[in-house]
């Protein structure tokens, strides 16, 4: 998802939280599993 992509998900779920992992595409899991994970573990905390 590109630049304000999640906007509209934000509008209707207004807790909703986004994370951008720079330089990593659609299989972010494959471009960069550690920000993902981070990412994760941040969310369930």
């Amino acid at each position: 998802m590109r630049g304000d992509g999640a906007d509209p998900m934000r509008a209707r779920r207004p807790a909703t939280r986004i994370a951008v992992v720079p330089g990593a595409g659609h299989d972010v899991h494959l471009d960069d599993a550690a920000a993902l994970y981070g990412e994760m573990a941040a969310f369930l905390g």
